[in-house]
């Protein structure tokens, strides 16, 4: 809503299942990955402490605050009349995308905590995972008998290859097409471990060539949260020479304001919750002018 001082948790329920049909339509990977990336990132920024769903307001660089108070600020920015239930209703039908079949074949899609029955090859997928960071995930194959089917992995754009071991030792198998996949006779109790490469990252905004970037872990967008830091005074990401994040002596990314003063607090948007006080939301730099030191 690029015309709005606030975003739309309906509008953001939305984007997340339309992208989910437009993959089962059609197969491309692309629509997987933005409903993936909405979810875990905006969708989920939006979901406040009390569970329920809003508003955000909303610049190219900074989002939250008191600019946006619904309702008379009964509620702060959720929206009980309409986002709140939209947004519940949008994790209901993603979790019909989490796995999708193809003839004979288990495609894994998404990677929440998540038992997925398969009555037709009388079995059960157990998920396991660190969603929504996913840097590891475990399935484990239930059933009544031995059945031989495909189980296709997906590899999320974000990742930096995936290791997979099979009941504890290497699978071997490597990925196509963005998928891993492996066919096999399958038993109950078989086990996959998989782990997907790829940390702290800089993304340039709006295009490669920007002097301004966000910082992402994995799948998720990080921010500096005006809980703990002045989020106009420290504006600037700190760089190398060779464009890549500066990290901290703990190894994290680093804000800095105009006297050079660094701050390193950056969390998941997901995880900053609306605070107990709804009346004054916090405020989260996403976007940076990069600084290279």
């Amino acid at each position: 809503m690029p015309i709005s001082e606030q975003d739309e948790g309906c509008a953001l329920a939305d984007y997340v299942v339309v992208n989910l049909m437009m993959f089962e339509a059609t197969g491309r990977r692309d629509y997987l990955e933005d409903a993936e990336r909405t979810q875990v990132n905006h969708l989920f920024m939006n979901q406040f402490h009390t569970g329920g769903f809003g508003h955000r307001a909303f610049a190219t660089d900074v989002v939250g605050g008191k600019k946006w108070q619904g309702w008379e600020g009964r509620f702060g920015s959720e929206n009980p009349g309409c986002c709140s239930l939209w947004g519940c209703w949008s994790l209901g039908q993603a979790a019909s995308f989490i796995v999708t079949r193809q003839g004979n074949a288990v495609d894994v899609n998404l990677y929440p905590s998540a038992s997925i029955d398969l009555p037709d090859l009388a079995g059960r997928l157990e998920i396991e995972s660190d969603f929504p960071r996913l840097s590891k995930i475990a399935l484990t194959v239930h059933g009544d008998r031995t059945m031989k089917y495909a189980i296709r992995l997906r590899i999320p754009a974000w990742a930096v290859g995936a290791a997979v071991k099979l009941n504890g030792k290497d699978a071997g198998v490597a990925a196509v097409d963005g998928r891993i996949v492996l066919d096999r006779e399958w038993r109950s109790g078989d086990r996959l471990d998989f782990a997907f490469g790829g940390g702290l990252r800089l993304v340039p905004w709006p295009d490669e060539k920007s002097s301004t970037a966000a910082v992402f872990d994995g799948p998720l967008c990080l921010a500096l949260s005006s809980a703990a830091a002045d989020v106009d005074r420290f504006a600037k990401l700190l760089v190398t020479s060779q464009g890549g994040l500066l990290l901290s002596a703990d190894g994290k990314p680093q804000a800095a304001d105009a006297k050079g003063e660094t701050i390193s607090a950056f969390k998941p948007i997901a995880e900053d919750w609306l605070s107990p006080d709804v009346k004054n939301p916090n405020r989260l730099r996403i976007l940076f002018t990069k600084q290279t030191r």
